[in-house]
């Protein structure tokens, strides 16, 4: 989706646009701890969030189906 840039969990989560309006609802639901990877990935309330933003991207869809 980025020409040039490295597809990585960073990228993913934080900065491809491909993903805005998804990052937003994230965002607007863990507010602050939306932009820290640790938090996103461990913490017991964001882990279902984040699994919510991975699925309405379907970025992983075709190879996982839903998470």
């Amino acid at each position: 989706h980025c020409p040039g840039s490295l597809e990585n969990v960073e990228h993913f989560l934080l900065a491809c646009p491909q993903y805005a309006r998804e990052r937003f609802v994230l965002a607007c639901k863990l507010r602050r701890k939306a932009t820290m990877i640790p938090h996103l990935l461990a913490d017991t309330k964001a882990v279902p969030v984040l699994l919510t933003f991975v699925n309405s991207t379907g970025r992983f869809r075709p190879t996982f189906g839903n998470v």
